[in-house]
């Protein structure tokens, strides 16, 4: 139901077809009429996660944590990741009464489904030659560390000077208070001379996730192909 109805409405996945759940668009209903179902398991999968994710947030530490934007896109790109007083809600059993407007959050596809959203952005140096290739980031925290995760859909993706790029990914890892992030340059195979791999420079580097940490580090940084660099500080910036 994408009409709001309620004080606050929860949109977990942007609210459709929820992740692993059966398409219902027109192929999804050919197959569905197909079979005999008519569609109807598209729709009965996504309906029931909602007793899922509710019997998630009654037996789980973890709380989905949703946000109030204009549009599920939105809230993806973490633009609306605000936590101050009223921006945000805990979806499920503690959910705020006093909570308004349209939530948006985003689940893992399976059980558990609850996680932890973050967005890793670094800011390339001025002047730096491009280069190619994957970044992979670990969180390191006070309580866990998340899994070493590639941030970028592309394993030769180009870094231009004087740009900003970001990646988000999610995790289950409880990590707590953040006391390291560490980003590795996986650089792409050269073609040629002109293409041949660079270190990555880095100016700034900002993480961010969607239940409130916000930290960010400032300094001149190259990463070299095939290595890890490890960042402890931050509000330098």
């Amino acid at each position: 139901m994408a009409t709001q109805v309620g004080d606050v409405d929860f949109y977990p996945n942007g609210g459709a077809r929820q992740p692993n759940c059966p398409s219902n668009d027109v192929a999804g209903a050919l197959s569905g009429l197909a079979s005999g179902t008519f569609g109807f398991d598209s729709v009965s999968c996504s309906h029931s996660r909602a007793v899922d994710y509710w019997t998630e947030s009654i037996n789980s530490p973890c709380s989905f944590v949703a946000h109030r934007c204009d549009s599920y896109s939105e809230y993806e790109s973490g633009a609306c990741w605000d936590n101050s007083d009223g921006s945000y809600a805990v979806m499920g059993y503690d959910a705020d009464p006093s909570a308004r407007g349209a939530m948006f959050t985003t689940t893992f596809a399976e059980s558990s489904f609850c996680g932890t959203e973050f967005k890793v952005s670094f800011r390339t140096k001025k002047y730096a030659r491009t280069t190619r290739g994957q970044v992979e980031a670990t969180i390191i925290g006070t309580d866990a560390s998340t899994d070493a995760t590639n941030l970028f859909s592309s394993d030769s993706k180009s870094f231009e000077d004087g740009r900003t790029y970001s990646g988000m990914f999610m995790s289950r890892a409880g990590v707590g208070t953040p006391s390291e992030l560490q980003l590795t340059f996986k650089a792409s195979a050269s073609t040629s001379f002109w293409s041949r791999p660079s270190e990555l420079k880095i100016t700034r580097i900002d993480l961010q996730s969607n239940t409130g940490i916000t930290l960010s580090h400032c300094g001149d940084y190259e990463i070299q192909p095939g290595s890890t660099m490890s960042f402890t500080t931050s509000g330098n910036c």
